[in-house]
């Protein structure tokens, strides 16, 4: 019940399972068919714009002017074979804790219960205080009001931004200005609009995800009942 992930790689920036994944498949397009541009409109734009700073892949403009492909780089192969070669990190897929395999894991917490967590985040605290100190005191400069939380804005007006951001790119996909992203699941159909909002994934990929994530909730919800008739 254990996979294994990648953490960290001497000799480069943080590196993800989903970047190498992206270059392993630029590699298997490239070897088929010998240097050719791919579409890579499955993998998220962030994930692209990292692996083109750091000189992994190339971009090219698509003829009809309508987004863009790309080829893997000498970097990018070297990269891929430098990072295959250490150690990754392992994590379990049974919906348990990766640390205390005892626990059910939280939605939020990268594989960990909010106990291990807890310890994963005061011990990440200790040894870069400096980093968890750099908004300390200081206000959202959006709303002037909640302290900041994450990038450089709190929580209110970071979900704001990202929902007005989620609108603007379904009414660019219903306008026809753009294409409809493919669903990062299945990479076969597009990602589904609801109530004007451009969602994560299809309907049918979108429905089984938040079946299981409704299924986890209704567990751990069973297990605290369990735990506190247990405790009188």
């Amino acid at each position: 019940m254990k996979q294994r992930r990648l953490w960290y790689v001497p000799g480069y920036r943080v590196v993800s399972e989903q970047l190498i994944s992206t270059l392993e498949y630029l590699i298997s397009r490239d070897d088929e068919y010998g240097g050719v541009f791919c579409n890579l409109d499955h993998v998220h734009h962030n994930k692209l714009q990292s692996l083109m700073r750091r000189d992994w892949i190339q971009r090219s403009p698509r003829p009809d002017g309508i987004g863009d492909d790309y080829k893997i780089t000498t970097r990018g192969r070297k990269a891929v074979k430098d990072c295959r070669a250490h150690v990754t990190r392992e994590y379990r897929t049974d919906g348990l804790c990766s640390r205390c395999e005892k626990r059910p894991k939280s939605r939020s917490t990268g594989g960990y219960c909010d106990v291990c967590n807890k310890k994963e985040n005061d011990a990440h605290r200790k040894a870069h205080p400096r980093y968890h100190r750099r908004h300390e005191g200081k206000l959202c400069p959006k709303c002037k009001k909640r302290p900041i939380v994450h990038h450089k804005l709190c929580n209110v007006c970071n979900y704001k931004r990202g929902k007005a951001q989620k609108m603007r790119q379904a009414a660019e996909i219903e306008a026809g200005l753009r294409p409809a992203p493919i669903c990062p699941t299945c990479k076969e159909r597009p990602r589904r609009i609801s109530n004007g909002i451009l969602t994560g994934y299809c309907q049918e990929c979108g429905r089984k995800k938040y079946t299981g994530i409704n299924k986890q909730k209704r567990a751990r919800r069973m297990q605290d009942k369990i735990d506190r008739l247990f405790k009188r």
